[in-house]
């Protein structure tokens, strides 16, 4: 089994308020680790990472994802900047070059992609990545793959554009990843927990760690106090995700014990 932990559009900022209440939730969710029932083998980070994309709040996140004793992937999103992100964690690569990332954890590899586009909310792949991508995914084609974006793919061509990525990246993704063991894509940017499925391909998202979106609401965006993550299991081909709540902290209906659990028929 590998067990990640996905987090999403932390949006911190070193000069709001706010800025410390950040840094203990991370303190927070690093400690709860220790009591996970099988160990963690990556956290990842699916994009806004920042609100503004300033050096300082680059700074302050360096420190803070130290607090994790396993590999932390960063992915960046539209709230980001990648000369400010580059200079900070000490990315190879020109200034505005696309910050991209492969990590090999034995039965899966976790490609990190960047769908950051200077000046816009919508996200979208260029070619340069697309090539990086198929080169890596060809390199070793019966391995499992995750893929880290921010954006998610277009899922419904009537919805808000701003709210996934382009039409032209959707098709160029779906292109690139067609006949590879491609598990799942973990993404952020629209604040729900949500799993759709994409060309065959989980699309997975969690509300993240800024504020979630209610998704029964009518016209416009409606906005809510709830910070949450989720937790991404592989047991042999089996991709599973699950969703934790962490504000409001959820009330206790009581605990069974798991000796009890397992004496059931």
């Amino acid at each position: 089994m590998i067990n990640l932990l996905h987090l999403t559009d932390l949006h911190l900022s070193a000069n709001r308020a706010d800025a410390p209440e950040k840094r203990a939730l991370l303190r927070e969710i690093a400690g709860m680790l220790t009591s996970f029932p099988r160990p963690v083998s990556a956290v990842i980070v699916s994009g806004d990472l920042t609100d503004t994309g300033d050096l300082a709040s680059y700074a302050l996140l360096h420190e803070m994802v130290a607090e994790f004793s396993m590999p932390v992937l960063l992915a960046l999103g539209n709230h980001d900047r990648r000369e400010s992100f580059r200079a900070v964690f000490a990315r190879e690569g020109t200034p505005d070059a696309p910050c991209l990332e492969r990590c090999d954890l034995g039965a899966v590899q976790v490609l990190v992609l960047d769908t950051l586009v200077p000046g816009r909310v919508s996200g979208a792949l260029g070619p340069e990545q697309l090539q990086w991508l198929v080169k890596t995914l060809s390199e070793a084609p019966e391995k499992p793959s995750l893929l880290v974006l921010h954006h998610p793919p277009r899922l419904d061509p009537k919805a808000l554009r701003w709210a996934s990525l382009d039409d032209r990246s959707t098709a160029a993704l779906a292109e690139a990843i067609t006949g590879y063991r491609v598990l799942g894509i973990l993404a952020g940017h629209i604040h729900l927990d949500r799993m759709a499925l994409w060309q065959g391909v989980p699309v997975i998202t969690n509300v993240g760690l800024h504020y979630a979106v209610d998704p029964l609401a009518g016209n416009g965006l409606k906005m809510v106090e709830s910070l949450g993550f989720g937790v991404i299991r592989l047991v042999d081909k089996t991709l599973s995700a699950l969703w934790t709540r962490l504000r409001p902290v959820p009330s206790g209906r009581g605990e069974v014990p798991l000796e009890l659990l397992s004496s059931y028929p």
